[in-house]
């Protein structure tokens, strides 16, 4: 009786620790392949005012998508991304921009976690 406990018990720790490395290895996967060449895309200020110049609303929006992506995935630093809001579109209107992108990823993340996650999860905890 107490053997099946013990591998209940241990089984359940296993599924736990490689839910956590999966999650870990995923929020790294995120940040090296999307967060790093979108930090090194807004990092060069000059290259960045004149690709959101010569693409005129298209370039806001694909500024606006990275914010979105960046405030979705909470492992990329959002400082240069605000950073070059400010520098290509003013400080004002820069601002106005993230917040609007950023506002629109926070309310993607309620739907997402109570759908997407609590089953992820769920499926991995037990319910005590």
């Amino acid at each position: 009786m107490q053997s099946e406990s013990t591998n209940k018990s241990q089984k359940n720790n296993k599924r736990r620790i490689l839910i956590v490395c999966f999650v870990a290895f995923f929020l790294l996967g995120i940040y090296f392949l999307i967060g790093k060449p979108m930090i090194a895309f807004v990092d060069d200020a000059d290259g960045f005012q004149e690709y959101v110049k010569s693409r005129g609303i298209f370039g806001l929006l694909v500024f606006g998508f990275f914010v979105f992506l960046q405030t979705l995935s909470n492992c990329i630093p959002g400082l240069p991304f605000y950073l070059a809001a400010g520098a290509a579109f003013g400080g004002i209107k820069g601002a106005i921009i993230c917040d609007i992108f950023a506002t629109m990823a926070k309310h993607n993340c309620i739907p997402l976690g109570k759908e997407i996650w609590k089953r992820f999860f769920a499926s991995a905890f037990s319910q005590k």
